[in-house]
């Protein structure tokens, strides 16, 4: 059994502060047993205006998960060769980072300064293979199907969910249908600000296994990555 986390935390624009909740929710998914966190997009430095160099921020988290031997998975915008990108790292129990994506499709709001990223892959972890995407690719099914054909049995979702008023009901639908239609497990870690929906959830491909709504805070479960192998074999998926 591996235990995942999700993290639904508010962001703030003082990068620093963000880093300290960070680190703070870290720590407490290691006493909590926890194996791997997910945290929401952006979650370090959630301004593309005003960007500073995301390696110290990197160093830091990496650092404690090297202390914790817990893997992370943190987002941030980021400037590289000039262009700004919307990018997910995933940091393992040694404190390096294993990967990083740049979201592909971006939200509406986005587009006019914020470069979008073109390949997604999936990880290879200790655990068993992961996909990772970001936010607005929750509403492109065949794009997260590309890495359950792959392999991935965990797709980990963080967000930052604005714009969703009439849309709520649809939103908190999405993590256990993705969950089931790709036979994996789901996680969706989003914000806690009070512009965003303020949703997030720990699906297996039958039931939801854990959420929070409306607050900020952890949620925990426990996954048997085994059982997905015998569930797309059961449903020929």
């Amino acid at each position: 059994m591996l235990r995942i986390a999700s993290v639904q935390m508010n962001i703030n624009k003082d990068k620093d502060r963000n880093l300290s909740k960070i680190l703070h929710y870290l720590k407490k998914a290691y006493k909590k047993k926890a194996s791997m966190v997910c945290f929401p997009e952006h979650c370090i430095m959630p301004d593309e205006n005003n960007l500073k160099p995301i390696g110290p921020f990197l160093d830091a988290i990496g650092k404690d998960c090297k202390k914790f031997s817990i893997w992370c998975i943190v987002g941030s915008y980021a400037k590289e060769f000039g262009k700004i990108f919307n990018v997910i790292y995933l940091i393992d129990g040694h404190g390096k980072i294993r990967a990083k994506y740049k979201k592909t499709h971006l939200w509406r709001s986005e587009r006019k300064l914020v470069s979008s990223g073109n390949r997604n892959k999936v990880i290879d972890t200790e655990f068993g293979k992961i996909g990772i995407i970001n936010c607005w690719d929750f509403a492109f099914p065949e794009f997260i199907k590309k890495l359950s054909k792959k392999g991935a049995k965990i797709i980990f979702c963080p967000s930052y969910l604005v714009d969703y008023k009439g849309y709520l009901d649809m939103l908190k639908s999405v993590p256990l249908v993705r969950a089931f239609e790709n036979l994996c497990y789901f996680v969706l870690a989003s914000a806690a600000n009070k512009d965003t929906a303020r949703i997030s959830y720990i699906c297996s491909p039958s039931k939801v296994l854990s959420k929070i709504e409306n607050k900020e805070g952890i949620i925990l479960a426990d996954v048997n990555l085994k059982s997905i192998r015998k569930l797309r074999s059961y449903f020929g998926l």
